[in-house]
């Protein structure tokens, strides 16, 4: 039930992965708690997420980026030629849907979380985004300013852009993603701390599982890791629990010491990483504030064509805290030991409740 004097919020995250709706969680489970109307858009997987997590919600299917990862790791010239003009439409779309749906439900507060078009001229509107900037491969790289234009051409109509990291560079989570921007205003950039949606518990919590294997991404790479891992993970020692990140089928398969999950919701992905000693999975950051959170080691698995997470494991790699692995290459028998020997993420960052409430300047608390 609402409160009196509550706010209308219309929150969006991108459909690429579940990563982008996992971290909204934290927001989202806030404002229904101190009694805020929550709209949320989304679509696909990260729909079927969200209704499952936070039912109170009114829920929007809204139509997503028209992107799909090729078969084969070689993707920039791909994006370039086919799929950003079609996303350009997409987002011409997005921004008429958001305008209709403001003259309807009359919004007090816009969210989108890396979707370029949801603002509204007399509405404030905040983009969530820890990717300002793209680290472009070879031989392209001394092209990166055009599409860190490219994005500054949008985020500039956004009040603030909230970034979930830390401003420092020696502790970014995010590196050079989000820190050293040409062309944005520093002062539209608020650096608001890790969004991890890993509640405490009271209860204690045994380290009972060797392996945690969270299958994750945009199809077709999720299925293609799947089949890897199928293939692979009986091959590991002890107990393993493979999460395949399919919430619309339900089913768990037992071989021998593995067990797949075809879906988790969020309270068995917070059991589950808190259990295990070691997890392997995507670098998608979302995943990688839940570890920094709860203090986990890993070994990352980029999604091939997927610039943001090819840096950042590159990035963790350089920096000694996480090992990596290209998916064609993957070999988890001899990966995981070399990713054991390394250090793990730094410790003392702050919190996501401290970081929310935080937050909740913007949006009238």
């Amino acid at each position: 039930m609402t409160k009196k004097n509550s706010k209308k919020i219309f929150i969006a995250p991108l459909n690429w992965g579940l990563g982008h709706a996992t971290r909204v969680l934290p927001l989202i489970r806030r404002f229904l708690q101190r009694g805020d109307q929550v709209f949320v858009a989304a679509h696909g997987r990260a729909l079927q997420l969200l209704r499952d997590e936070v039912p109170e919600c009114i829920f929007l299917d809204f139509p997503e980026y028209p992107i799909r990862y090729p078969r084969t790791r070689f993707f920039v010239t791909r994006f370039m030629l086919i799929t950003f003009p079609r996303m350009l439409f997409a987002m011409w779309k997005e921004k008429r849907a958001l305008t209709l749906l403001q003259e309807k439900y009359r919004f007090d507060y816009i969210i989108s979380d890396n979707r370029f078009c949801l603002y509204q001229h007399g509405v404030k509107s905040y983009l969530i985004s820890h990717q300002l900037r793209y680290i472009l491969p070879f031989p392209i790289g001394k092209l990166e300013w055009l599409p860190e234009w490219f994005n500054y051409s949008f985020f500039k109509k956004y009040d603030a852009i909230l970034i979930p990291d830390e401003k420092g560079p020696e502790r970014a989570l995010t590196g050079a993603l989000s820190h050293d921007m040409r062309y944005l205003n520093a002062d539209k950039l608020n650096y608001s701390g890790i969004f991890a949606d890993m509640p405490d518990s009271e209860q204690t919590i045994n380290v009972d599982i060797d392996y945690f294997i969270i299958v994750s991404g945009p199809e077709p790479q999720r299925s293609k890791l799947e089949k890897l891992i199928f293939e692979q993970a009986g091959r590991l020692p002890g107990k393993i629990v493979v999460a395949l990140g399919k919430p619309e089928r339900r089913y768990k398969i037992r071989q021998g010491h593995v067990t797949f999950y075809s879906y988790m919701n969020r309270a068995q992905m917070q059991q589950f990483m808190k259990r295990a000693r070691f997890i392997i999975g995507r670098p998608g950051y979302t995943s990688v504030m839940e570890m920094v959170a709860l203090g986990k080691k890993g070994l990352f698995i980029p999604t091939p064509g997927q610039i943001e997470q090819e840096y950042l494991a590159g990035y963790y790699l350089k920096k000694g805290w996480c090992y990596c692995v290209r998916q064609h290459r993957l070999d988890l028998k001899n990966d995981v030991p070399k990713a054991e020997k390394f250090a793990g993420f730094p410790t003392g960052f702050s919190d996501t409740d401290k970081n929310v409430n935080e937050l909740l300047r913007f949006f009238g608390d």
